[in-house]
């Protein structure tokens, strides 16, 4: 009975001085530079996709703030070799995006690019640059960044998911729920 009557009387203490709120368990912040990002990507290039298109050798990648606090941006240099241009042509692609947070193995990624624009460095060679070419490339590059892990949280790092993310001063401030 005392137990009982212990427990109810701090449910009603937590309930009436307003200790009822969120109150989260496991929470952590993270700063991440830029560089350190751009480390961790130059580790996985130069990479060689074949398509339907021609081959895609992503050459390398790089980030950088995005126009607004909370975007991120992501160059990346390619070469596109096919049938109609057999020497190649080196191109950009520069995506927007943001991060994502796998609980199970605690390991940061890249998330949600989305193409902002394509070139190619040789404009006398556009006219050869297929249509297919032009829209398969960017999300072809865009898969192979959100599979390389950037940084592995310590084991004993617990967190559920990134709340928000801001990027100011070449520093990506994670906020981790």
């Amino acid at each position: 009975m005392r137990k009982i009557f212990r427990y109810l009387v701090v449910v009603a203490v937590l309930a009436f001085s307003g200790c009822g709120m969120h109150l989260p368990l496991f929470e952590s912040d993270v700063s991440l530079k830029l560089a350190q990002i751009d480390a961790a990507l130059a580790k996985s290039f130069p990479k060689t996709l074949k398509s339907s298109f021609g081959q895609v050798t992503i050459v390398g990648a790089m980030t950088e703030p995005g126009n607004g606090e909370k975007q991120l941006i992501v160059l990346s240099r390619f070469t596109l070799v096919s049938f109609e241009i057999p020497e190649g042509i080196d191109g950009t692609v520069r995506f927007s995006g943001t991060l994502r947070y796998d609980q199970k193995s605690r390991t940061l990624y890249l998330a949600k690019l989305k193409a902002v624009d394509l070139t190619f460095n040789n404009p006398s060679l556009l006219e050869y640059v297929s249509e297919a070419s032009r829209k398969g490339i960017p999300p072809l590059i865009a898969s192979v960044l959100q599979r390389i892990p950037l940084r592995k949280m310590s084991n004993s790092f617990q967190a559920a998911g990134i709340r928000e993310i801001t990027v100011k001063n070449e520093t990506v401030e994670i906020d981790f729920q």
